[in-house]
């Protein structure tokens, strides 16, 4: 038999050269964590009508943008609502394909151990995510849309609960709902209630939102993850000017017009500028709560002393679960306007909410989540399909065409030219703060 030749040298390269690569995927596979995002060239999205574009994120790239958000990681943020879920920062619960942001809910095999857990020590039946720019980016006034479909399909979505909102970076008073729907079952309206809920699945009828918050800590709050300062005083961040890919400006732009504060019905003049895609000047009239139904509102705090103020509306047509829709609002210093779709649907100011400028006069930051359970949507049941996601196009942030270059007086802003974000840090002193 003739002797076998020994391989090249370029041989074995190409033999290892695989070998290696399958090696190290092998070894990323079992990181919970997101991977770092490729570098992605992006179109700035356009200005509008008298609104000038000063932070945005069309999710064009492989994974979630670290630079633009952060995502809760083996957090039990949701407590104070009797949530069922931990917020996983992984690719099974976050992730970014084909231009679109996937928050996704599941149902766990094995209950899933949640950083520091007192309710549920043996794991949770239940994870799924939530964004927020609370280390990165933050603003006084200004217009904050998401486009996004739910997964609140009618009948099946039991116990699901997604939301785009605002929250003031020193955790204080204050909180400003863009968007929330509820899921519903068979019976066809959530089974949760303002009053009560077991984390363990049962949950008594009812399925409005409350006024008041039974509990000590505010809603959405909770047991900080191990290894985080969410709730330690004197750590909340404050605002700061972020330019860099996605963002232009301040973090808060003084200077605004100001709005008719004659009442609840909006107007438009020449210094403020409608929606441009708004069929009318009449708010869209408010629908029952139950499936399909968008819930807006404003906080002044948690503790029930003043009362919430809410609305709950229909999408122009179809509904949130179909297909994508444009949920935003526009912060005014002594006026707040919703939107859904480009048609009015609500608004607030100082004559029918006379403590909105005590409550929204400072920089807040973008949450986006996907909630599990809790006392207003009740808990999934059998009848809830999972995995379910909030599927995001995009999130974007505008400031009056006028405040270019602006700051607040409290704004520590970087240096003009700065060409990367800058991490907010603590206050020197700890913020005021709902009860914990």
């Amino acid at each position: 038999m003739a002797p076998r030749s020994r391989p090249r040298a370029g041989a074995v390269a190409r033999l290892l050269v695989p070998l290696a690569v399958a090696a190290v995927a092998l070894l990323g596979a079992g990181c919970s964590r997101q991977p770092a995002p490729a570098a992605v060239t992006t179109t700035r999205p356009s200005d509008r009508n008298g609104w000038r574009l000063v932070w945005w994120d069309d999710f064009d790239g492989t994974a979630v943008d670290a630079r633009r958000w952060t995502a809760e990681d083996r957090s039990t943020f949701g407590d104070g609502n009797e949530e069922l879920a931990c917020l996983l920062d992984r690719p099974a619960n976050v992730s970014v394909a084909r231009g679109v942001l996937h928050l996704t809910a599941r149902r766990e095999p094995v209950p899933l151990p949640c950083g520091f857990d007192t309710r549920f020590p043996a794991g949770r039946s239940y994870s799924s995510a939530m964004l927020t720019t609370a280390t990165t980016a933050a603003w006084t006034y200004g217009r904050f849309e998401v486009r996004a479909r739910t997964p609140t399909a009618a009948g099946v979505s039991q116990g699901l609960w997604p939301a785009f909102w605002l929250r003031p970076v020193d955790e204080g008073d204050g909180e400003l709902d863009v968007m929330e729907i509820l899921g519903s079952g068979p019976s066809g309206s959530p089974t949760g209630s303002p009053t009560g809920g077991s984390p363990t699945g049962g949950a008594p009828a009812g399925g409005t939102r409350p006024t008041t918050i039974p509990t000590t800590r505010p809603p959405g709050r909770s047991t900080p993850p191990t290894g985080t300062a969410e709730d330690s005083p004197g750590q909340a961040p404050t605002p700061t000017r972020f330019t860099g890919p996605g963002t232009e400006g301040s973090a808060a732009a003084p200077g605004l017009p100001t709005p008719s504060t004659s009442g609840s019905s909006p107007t438009t003049s020449a210094t403020t500028p409608p929606d441009p895609s708004s069929g009318s000047a009449s708010p869209t009239p408010s629908a029952p709560p139950g499936p399909g139904a968008v819930h807006q509102g404003v906080w002044h705090d948690y503790t029930g002393r003043v009362a919430h103020q809410g609305t709950a509306v229909r999408v122009p047509s179809g509904d949130p679960a179909d297909g994508m829709h444009v949920y935003a609002v526009e912060w005014r210093p002594q006026e707040i306007r919703w939107y859904i779709d480009g048609r009015l649907t609500w608004s607030r100011d100082t004559a029918t909410t006379p403590w909105l400028v005590d409550a929204f006069t400072r920089p807040f930051y973008l949450r986006l989540n996907l909630a599990v359970g809790g006392t207003w949507p009740g808990a999934p049941d059998r009848t809830t399909r999972l995995p379910a996601s909030l599927d995001v196009d995009w999130v974007r942030v505008y400031q009056p065409a006028g405040a270019r270059g602006t700051s607040a007086p409290t704004d520590p802003a970087t240096p003009t030219g700065s060409t990367s974000p800058t991490r907010p840090t603590a206050p020197s002193t700890a913020p005021s703060s709902p009860p914990r």
